[in-house]
């Protein structure tokens, strides 16, 4: 991984992990967010990669 992509998960996980009412949830874990990254990686054809959800989308008629 490139330096930015590093410090970049590094501080997700600190992020996470300061949610300390989430600490003990087995997603919130620093070997869980990089495996499922590395997933959703794998499903668009990069090594790492986040899913998000677009909630609303803003358009001029």
């Amino acid at each position: 991984m490139y330096n930015y992509q590093v410090n970049m998960w590094i501080k997700k996980i600190n992020a996470i992990q300061d949610y300390k009412s989430q600490v003990f949830r087995g997603y919130s874990s620093p070997e869980f967010i990089k495996a499922q990254a590395k997933v959703r990686g794998v499903q668009v054809g990069f090594d790492y990669a986040e899913v998000f959800e677009v909630v609303r989308i803003f358009s001029k008629l």
